[in-house]
């Protein structure tokens, strides 16, 4: 069975670094749903959200230094957009932990739609930006 992945090229944004790394986070993304989707075990599940959590902790420091880089003036409220999300990643965790009977696959869906959210909003803003040459 082949995994879907919730990145496709309509996410694409032309910076091979932030691409790959989208691409990444979305096949995590259909890896989780595929094992909510399957019945997988609660440690396998445990397993995906922290590595989910992870690797959006690295991307985002990524991403924030090439914002830094380019003096990116919106770089406070990018900053504040990738915070929220690694609050409510770690809340994730934290609740499929003592809830076992949660509806994942609800939280799967919302993470889905925030992730292509954020790269078809914010992180295109961003990559535009830096493709543009500084006014003189």
């Amino acid at each position: 069975m082949e995994t879907k992945s919730a990145w496709n090229r309509e996410l694409e944004l032309g910076v091979a670094t932030v691409d790959s790394e989208h691409q990444l986070q979305g096949r995590l993304v259909a890896v989780l749903r595929e094992a909510v989707e399957t019945g997988r075990g609660r440690t396998v599940i445990e397993e995906l959200l922290l590595r989910i959590e992870d690797t959006a902790k690295v991307h985002f420091l990524s991403e924030e230094l090439l914002m830094r880089l380019d003096a990116y003036e919106q770089y406070g409220s990018h900053v504040e957009e990738h915070r929220l999300l690694l609050e409510q990643l770690a809340a994730l965790r934290a609740r499929f932990g003592a809830e076992p009977g949660m509806d994942l696959l609800k939280a799967v869906a919302w993470l889905e739609g925030w992730l292509a959210d954020h790269v078809k909003g914010m992180d295109r803003h961003f990559t535009e930006s830096m493709k543009t040459p500084p006014r003189p």
